[in-house]
């Protein structure tokens, strides 16, 4: 049953119009759906193992180190809008939302 649902996650995630991605505390990626390909313009081949900065933009590097910090506390990020960068450079707003 846990590996059905382990299954049906992925699929959801997948499939999903929006970017997933999950990085761990040192801020790796591990995880990069579709839709973030798309959204930032790296195939998941190229996002995972790298440092989250590789979509980060310079002036928001104090944004990104300040989530890694509260969430190495434990403490609740709340949605939040920024930008974050492509891979031809270009800036994308977007939405966070961690969990």
């Amino acid at each position: 049953m846990e590996e059905h649902s382990a299954e049906r996650l992925a699929a959801i995630v997948e499939s999903s119009f929006d970017a997933i991605i999950s990085k761990d505390l040192s801020g790796t990626i591990v995880s990069w759906n579709r839709a973030a390909e798309r959204m930032f313009g790296y195939p998941e081949t190229e996002a995972i193992g790298k440092p989250i900065y590789l979509i980060i933009p310079d002036d928001k590097r104090d944004e990104e180190a300040d989530i890694l910090r509260r969430l190495k506390l434990g403490e609740r990020v709340e949605p939040f809008q920024t930008t974050r960068r492509h891979r031809d450079g270009r800036m994308v707003p977007i939405s966070i939302t961690i969990l």
